[in-house]
């Protein structure tokens, strides 16, 4: 029966790599703010990204999208790899920890492991190109949380599974398996309390505390749904948005100082820049694209 938890489970951590890249594009104001405040930088050849051969790969919004199809390739693949892994059950050609040529469990691993390979990789490309501007938020603890759950749900299990003939009863694999996540997930919880601290997501003149409509846009896949339209479609090849993925209400509030005095150009084929008001602290630009987003 546990298989029939395992597969949403999965699917879920997929989704979570997903909302962890959107959170870090949130963190700096949108992809539209990325591209301008990156504006001239580039990531180095480099032998620990395999991108040695290449020449240097400028920070913009063709990385962005690359970044986001990366991702978005393991929300989408996961499900069909959940739906096939239960069909295969139920005929009886999967089983945990099964490594046989006959057997589905084998190249559901290999087919998982190359596409959240993917995911990770352009995840890793994101924080190199956007690393100055992420600092302030502190991502690698953030990432190395996030990664640590995925390890212990996923690959825990494939090393407990490897050892699965040592066994007197093959489901004791299973039971040792949930109860070392139990035990994971307490250590876990205490970690991202620190890691993912509530007063981050503070949004001024809002009172605190649990909401529905806070739920329900949190579990909400309307932002998957657009980002697949946006970042697979042809059309939108040089389509950035300039937003940060919240309500449109907030996005005004995110404002960065323009850098020098030089005009700031066009941004994008799609969306356009406002100009923020002048203020004590220097000349402001509005990311928000107006109130739609």
């Amino acid at each position: 029966m546990s298989i029939y938890y395992d597969v949403p489970r999965d699917c879920y951590e997929a989704w979570m790599i997903y909302n962890f890249l959107s959170l870090c594009m949130a963190y700096v104001g949108g992809p539209g703010a990325i591209v301008v405040k990156s504006e001239g930088k580039v990531i180095e050849p480099s032998w620990c990204l395999m991108t040695c051969c290449w020449p240097p790969i400028p920070v913009d919004g063709f990385l962005l999208r690359k970044c986001k199809q990366g991702t978005l390739q393991f929300v989408l693949i996961k499900p069909i790899l959940a739906s096939l892994t239960l069909i295969f059950f139920a005929f009886g050609n999967y089983e945990d920890g099964d490594w046989s040529m006959t057997g589905g469990y084998l190249y559901i691993s290999i087919i998982y492991n190359i596409c959240y390979t993917i995911a990770l990789y352009y995840l890793l490309v994101f924080y190199v190109g956007c690393e100055e501007l992420l600092r302030p938020y502190h991502p690698l603890m953030k990432l190395v949380i996030i990664k640590m759950v995925i390890f212990l749900t996923f690959w825990q299990s494939i090393g407990i599974s490897m050892f699965s003939s040592r066994f007197s009863d093959p489901s004791d694999t299973g039971a040792l398996q949930d109860w070392m996540v139990c035990m994971e997930m307490l250590l876990s919880a205490f970690m991202m309390w620190f890691g993912f601290p509530h007063s981050e997501y503070k949004i001024g003149g809002r009172s605190s505390g649990f909401t529905m409509a806070a739920f329900a846009h949190a579990i909400s896949l309307q932002d998957v749904y657009s980002d697949v339209m946006h970042q697979f479609n042809p059309n939108y090849k040089t389509y950035v948005l300039y937003t940060d993925g919240g309500p449109s209400e907030n996005v005004k509030r995110k404002k960065f100082r323009k850098q020098g005095k030089q005009d700031p150009g066009p941004l994008a084929l799609s969306g356009h820049v406002a100009a923020g008001s002048d203020s004590e602290e220097g000349e402001h630009w509005d990311l928000g694209g107006g109130e739609g987003g």
